[in-house]
């Protein structure tokens, strides 16, 4: 079993590895890191979870307060959790037709059945 403490030293020495080998760094990076990723699921230190949590962490920072509704930006949007309620903040670039008031309404309702909370909508 390979530890924590040999772990990092295993990575760089593989990163160096692959790209001695020719592959690109940015495929090199990302095939070191999952497999050391999966390795470490398999020793036991963290769960398949945490993987699975990559793409949200990667997309939902490109994307976490564009308001896009057909294709187009529509404007930003803005949450506040707090225990039990959350506030969404809608900034608009302009207005809204019926439907997409419409489609606004239920991204709502459906991130308020995500977290379990009571959603409230401001628009701006």
């Amino acid at each position: 079993m390979i530890t924590l403490e040999i772990m990092p030293p295993l990575m760089f020495g593989g990163l160096i590895v692959f790209m001695l080998i020719g592959y690109p760094v940015a495929f090199s990076l990302a095939a070191v890191g999952f497999f050391f990723g999966f390795l470490s699921i398999d020793f036991g230190y963290f769960t398949l979870p945490f993987m699975q949590a990559i793409p949200g962490r990667v997309f939902g920072s490109i994307l976490s307060n564009v308001l896009i509704i057909g294709g187009r930006v529509r404007g930003s949007w803005r949450r506040t959790l707090t225990r039990g309620a959350m506030a969404v903040e809608v900034r608009l670039l302009d207005n809204l037709t019926p439907t997409e008031e419409a489609a606004v309404e239920e991204a709502g309702g459906r991130l308020a059945r995500f977290h379990g909370a009571s959603v409230t909508l401001t628009r701006r």
